[in-house]
């Protein structure tokens, strides 16, 4: 399987659409992709999961990699993760990534 994403930087904000599979194949470039962003300020990172069907540790790995990133550029910094499925939700929870990334149906912005 593979993954398709959008990545888009604007107004302080990187707002990356998910679709398809995040796992170890495909996370390479998106680590890729949202690294180039960087360097930026970035007061909200979004991630738009309701295309995503499934994701692995890569994808943990990944989530945390830019919550530390946002967080340690703007202590204020908020993540993300919109519309994800049950399945992508009870990792989370299970993983305490709710804890530090907000979980929800839909971007307050929309």
């Amino acid at each position: 399987m593979s993954l398709d994403f959008n990545v888009n930087y604007d107004n302080e904000k990187l707002k990356v659409k998910l679709t398809g599979y995040l796992d170890n194949d495909s996370a390479p470039e998106l680590r890729i992709e949202i690294d180039k962003f960087m360097d930026k300020p970035i007061s909200e990172m979004i991630f738009f999961c309701e295309g995503l069907e499934y994701f692995s540790s890569a994808g943990l790995a990944i989530f945390l990699q830019c919550a530390k990133k946002v967080r340690k550029n703007d202590k204020e910094g908020k993540i993300y993760i919109i519309g994800a499925n049950d399945y992508i939700k009870k990792v989370l929870y299970d993983h305490g990534f709710n804890e530090f990334i907000c979980l929800q149906n839909k971007y307050p912005d929309e």
